[in-house]
């Protein structure tokens, strides 16, 4: 939560390198204890702990995790389920198009919520943009769930391209969304997710759209003003973190406040 909430600050690409670094160090004894161990007589929640550790560990690069998801983009029946399902993003985000379009195919064939829950969340994470916009389209059809359709686009709107790519799809279909759900609070969930990368351009855009409702008129535009000032915050924390991280100088005593009680936007 925390780390992901700093992550996902306006900072450099050398900035994000260096703290993934310093995370891996911390987490690397852990990682080799805990994500390896294939052993068949381990516990549930122990399970729960390799599947979480093996998620996050992959994302920040660490080199035995992207080695396992490259073997198992090669054979996706492979390997525990539990390994399967922590790996899949990864797999995904590496893989070509063939390895997103099988991914697709288990969705589509999906026996339960759960198991269509964690396909669609897997194909998220391709780093493909036209994948992605084949997915945005699928997401609103009514096959899907409203709730998963804001957990999915929350997932795509974790990186900035991601976040992006989500604006202007939710732009240029914003009263075909709105109609789909009917209602302002799950169109407020999706602009959430994406307002961590939100830019003046962006919030400049949403200004001149006009929804049919004044109640929904009403929360867009106390949205919009939530998130400039937001923006402002962030932009000042970043440049904080960066010299926190460069060695610069140190994290002053507001942000250190902030940040340790979760209260980031």
């Amino acid at each position: 939560g925390a780390v992901s909430r700093v992550m996902s600050f306006p900072v450099t690409k050398e900035i994000k390198m260096n703290i993934s670094a310093k995370i891996l160090l911390l987490m690397e004894n852990v990682i080799n204890y805990i994500a390896f161990n294939d052993t068949t007589n381990m516990g549930h929640t122990q399970k729960l702990h390799q599947m979480n550790i093996l998620k996050h560990c992959c994302s920040f690069g660490h080199k035995g995790c992207l080695k396992e998801a490259e073997r198992l983009s090669l054979d996706i029946s492979s390997g525990s389920p539990e390994k399967r399902s922590a790996l899949l993003c990864t797999v995904v985000k590496l893989g070509n198009s063939s390895v997103w379009e099988s991914v697709l195919g288990r969705y589509e064939n999906a026996k339960s919520p759960a198991w269509a829950l964690l396909m669609l969340r897997s194909l998220a994470c391709t780093n493909n943009e036209t994948l992605t916009k084949r997915l945005l389209k699928l997401l609103f059809t009514d096959k899907v769930r409203r709730h998963d359709i804001v957990n999915i686009i929350t997932l795509i709107s974790s990186s900035s391209d991601g976040a992006d790519i989500v604006f202007t799809y939710f732009i240029e279909n914003i009263y075909n969304i709105y109609q789909r759900f009917g209602e302002f609070t799950s169109l407020r969930k999706i602009m959430r997710s994406i307002s961590k990368y939100m830019t003046q351009s962006h919030l400049t855009e949403l200004k001149q759209i006009t929804l049919p409702q004044s109640y929904a008129a009403l929360k867009l535009n106390d949205f919009i003003k939530s998130s400039e000032k937001s923006q402002s915050w962030r932009n000042n924390a970043a440049k904080q973190l960066t010299l926190y991280v460069m060695g610069g100088g140190n994290v002053s005593t507001p942000f250190y406040q902030t940040f340790s009680h979760g209260k980031l936007h």
